[in-house]
């Protein structure tokens, strides 16, 4: 998931040492081709009783190494000239990106079990009929609200949060996620908003700031559960890993306006040299019982269209996890071209500092 700049700086480096270390080497070691399998990942995104789990069902080694953003996973990319790495996991608005400068293969689907992915999340703007990526996990940005503080039912708007009654916000420290907020708040289309719009946001993101006791991406739901805050931004997963360690009063609301559907993708490099090991895994993955496993540890929700029937009931009727189609339907992905960021990141630094 997103983090903080912190984090992601620290964790750029850690990536170097093992890219200045190893990478370059990687292929060259004494091993079977198709029997060592390199994934780059978001962090906490897949259990290791899992990892180990594909080694010994298929025998293939798995070496595994992380990233905070997705403007790490570029950067990589570019550093290593999209090579050393058989599968990537790429977030939706950055699929195009890596597609269109080369860095990503066209996937064979006849190879992969489509029928076990979510057709809600299928066909995206991103990658309109999935040919470079394939979802894996996805969440909503939504409100988040401590039902022992905040009367639920009189929250149902993004503009909620603006009112004078409601105090000491947890907002998450991104960039797109807040500007997002703010431009539906207002009624704007947030991929399509004019520069006009976007310093509307602002001044709106400005006045908000007042009442946020902390940005916070790295552990959203740690506020809510410890009481520094009681309504605000949370990510969905970070919503059901509250319920999963016992804190049911920290519910999800929806907004009117829309909530902000994110999804982290599946996806082959271009130079990847173990691209079968990589079907295998994205196979072994798509698994409903590993899929389970996954939701079990990680709390998220996978885009598993399977794995629900194997749930406890408490669970499948959890929104946190499995809201309804309205939401879907209503729901907004962040498709900002990259031309634009520029903008989004320069109010955002000045937002920051105030």
């Amino acid at each position: 998931m997103k983090k903080s700049f912190l984090t992601k700086a620290l964790a750029v480096f850690g990536v170097s040492l093992f890219s200045l270390s190893n990478l370059n080497n990687a292929y060259a070691a004494d091993e079977k081709p198709g029997k060592v399998l390199y994934v780059y990942n978001w962090t906490e995104y897949i259990p290791t009783e899992v990892l180990k789990q594909f080694t010994k069902e298929t025998g293939i080694q798995v070496r595994y190494s992380t990233y905070e953003s997705n403007e790490e996973l570029y950067s990589k990319l570019k550093l290593v000239k999209g090579e050393g790495y058989d599968l990537i996991f790429p977030s939706s608005y950055y699929v195009n990106l890596l597609k269109d400068e080369g860095y990503l293969r066209k996937l064979d689907k006849s190879k992969i079990k489509m029928d076990n992915v979510l057709p809600e999340l299928l066909g995206r703007e991103y990658d309109p009929n999935n040919e470079y990526s394939v979802p894996y996990t996805y969440g909503f940005t939504t409100i988040a609200v401590n039902t022992d503080t905040y009367d639920i039912s009189k929250v149902t708007s993004w503009k909620d949060l603006w009112k004078p009654e409601y105090k000491n916000l947890t907002l998450l420290n991104d960039v797109l996620d807040n500007f997002s907020m703010a431009l539906l708040s207002l009624g704007y289309d947030p991929n399509n908003a004019t520069d006009e719009q976007v310093e509307q946001a602002f001044h709106k993101l400005q006045e908000l700031s007042n009442k946020v006791v902390q940005y916070n991406s790295d552990s959203p739901e740690v506020p809510y559960i410890e009481g520094q805050s009681s309504i605000g931004m949370i990510w969905t997963g970070s919503a059901f890993r509250a319920h999963l360690e016992g804190n049911s009063n920290i519910k999800v609301v929806y907004p009117a306006e829309g909530s902000i559907l994110w999804v982290d993708n599946f996806a082959i490099p271009a130079k990847a040299k173990n691209v079968a090991g990589a079907y295998e895994f994205i196979n072994f993955i798509l698994r409903p019982d590993i899929a389970l496993k996954i939701v079990e540890e990680m709390g998220f929700q996978t885009s598993n269209s399977k794995v629900k029937a194997l749930m406890p009931t408490e669970w499948q009727n959890d929104p946190a996890l499995f809201p309804s189609e309205e939401v879907y339907k209503k729901a907004i992905m962040n498709n900002i071209p990259t031309s634009r960021l520029e903008l989004f990141n320069n109010y955002w630094n000045r937002l920051k500092v105030n």
